[in-house]
């Protein structure tokens, strides 16, 4: 499949990993995505993954309201299971700046992440996280937010 006609099939395909039967209409992104952010969420075995995937089952909207394109996956093989992948596009750099302070003023926003961040039970171990301008290779900055 060519790498432009994945990144449209994106939108429709973007939960069905990490979110089951949950059907969401595909993303037409209005602006060509120029910008891309991989988030790499490691988590234990146990309730970690569902906790997350309700944390972004609600936030949705909020997301691809803010967010040129947005998707949500579950590894099925990896060196690390299990592992949620955050596939983030936008426009520009402006537009991110822009969306990710969108995103945390939000009040509804705020709360769940409160509630996914309880410090009992961390919402994952370790995240890694890559930007990348359309057409470059991704650099990988391994940010470690394990709480031991």
């Amino acid at each position: 499949m060519p790498r432009r006609t994945f990144a449209k099939s994106l939108g429709a395909a973007s939960l069905l990993g990490a979110l089951g039967a949950t059907t969401v209409p595909a993303q037409q992104p209005s602006a060509k995505i120029r910008l891309y952010r991989f988030e790499f969420l490691y988590l234990q075995i146990g309730d970690q993954g569902t906790r997350l995937a309700k944390f972004y089952e609600s936030q949705m909207p909020l997301l691809t309201k803010n967010i040129s394109l947005v998707g949500v996956f579950n590894s099925q093989v990896s060196p690390h299971n299990p592992t949620m992948m955050i596939l983030k596009g936008y426009t520009g750099y402006d537009q991110m700046l822009a969306s990710d302070k969108a995103i945390r003023a939000d009040a509804g926003y705020q709360k769940a992440l409160a509630e996914l961040e309880q410090p009992d039970l961390p919402p994952y171990d370790s995240a890694d996280s890559a930007l990348t301008a359309r057409g470059r290779s991704p650099k990988f900055a391994k940010t470690d937010r394990s709480r031991t």
